[in-house]
């Protein structure tokens, strides 16, 4: 028979997994125009979500990422790279009930010192409600909706940066 306590587990390792099974995976196919060969990621937080994920995902599509703006042919340049949390709603014992996690990127590209894509925001949000009884099944759960959300900003970028194929081949 299931014990409370494993069942207090359970549950939140079940939404964990839900949480980071429906992320956005990037397509394999990065089309980029043909004069993009190499790109350099311009960010002062180099240790963020959205800078990870995007330096793997271009790794694993054979992009090139270069050490410095000058050797790159596009550069990457982003300008705000920022998530956090907000209480949604609390409990008439004014205790949080439901959170949101938010996940904020303003980049631009620039191809050969000139902007291929302007300068623009990208924004990601999901809720989640919160038990103070299963604070650390919460704190995983907010963690990987996190990683969720930086994982679909990047696809977002890597899919706009997408049409420069048209626009500057």
């Amino acid at each position: 028979m299931w014990s409370s306590e494993r069942l207090r587990w359970l549950v939140p390792l079940g939404l964990l997994a839900t949480a980071t099974g429906c992320g956005f995976q990037a397509s394999s196919t990065i089309k980029l125009p043909q004069s993009v060969q190499s790109i350099y990621i311009d960010s002062a937080d180099r240790y963020s979500a959205f800078y990870r994920e995007f330096n793997q995902t271009m790794r694993q599509r054979g992009i090139e990422l270069s050490p410095s703006p000058t050797d790159a042919d596009a550069v990457l340049r982003i300008y705000r790279d920022e998530t956090g949390q907000r209480v949604t709603s609390v409990s008439a014992q004014n205790k949080p009930r439901q959170f949101e996690v938010y996940y904020v990127v303003n980049y631009a590209v620039l191809i050969n010192g000139d902007a291929a894509l302007e300068r623009r925001t990208v924004t990601a949000l999901r809720s989640y409600s919160y038990d103070e009884t299963q604070v650390l099944g919460k704190a995983l759960e907010e963690e990987s909706l996190r990683q969720a959300l930086a994982e679909d900003l990047v696809g977002r970028v890597i899919r706009r940066m997408g049409t420069l194929t048209a626009d500057t081949s």
